[in-house]
């Protein structure tokens, strides 16, 4: 049977945890909010290029850039996490802190791949992290489409 931690060292664990998770989480806040600055800019930029088409397609690809943005942000999030796993010897294989990262901040958590105890919390703090991007980026991904499609029915284009 494996020896438990002492419990001293535990709560210390734990307040790291909580403290680094913390600034993880507002660091990951800032890069999402500079995705979704970039996003809206490149609407604003990309908006006349819509409106020069006639069809629905122009629109339908800026919508697809704007997902595949996304995607992008939130994987920038979970390699941030990931090299944070790494950083605190917590795996010693990347492609492990990756995978984990990548489960616990989509909130899948398959339970296959843990954290010692004492970090265990940071994976909450990620988990809370990931589900607060996706709901963030889903009302940014509504907004951009909400915007194009406005400015592109009062310009009376038609979509195919």
């Amino acid at each position: 049977m494996e020896d438990a931690l002492d419990p001293d060292l535990v709560n210390v664990l734990l307040r790291q945890a909580l403290l680094i998770g913390g600034l993880v989480a507002i660091l990951n806040v800032g890069i999402m909010s500079i995705f979704a600055s970039v996003a809206f800019r490149i609407l604003g930029i990309a908006q006349d290029w819509v409106e020069r088409g006639s069809t629905g397609v122009r629109f339908l690809v800026l919508a697809a850039v704007c997902v595949v943005w996304v995607q992008f942000a939130a994987t920038c999030c979970v390699w941030v996490w990931a090299a944070l796993y790494m950083h605190l010897d917590l795996f010693t294989d990347f492609e492990e802190a990756l995978y984990f990262s990548a489960v616990t901040f989509t909130t899948l958590g398959y339970g296959d791949v843990l954290l010692e105890e004492g970090w265990r919390l940071i994976a909450g703090i990620e988990a809370m992290n990931g589900l607060l991007m996706f709901g963030f980026f889903t009302a940014i991904l509504i907004e951009l489409i909400r915007r194009m499609r406005r400015n592109f029915d009062s310009n009376k284009h038609h979509w195919f």
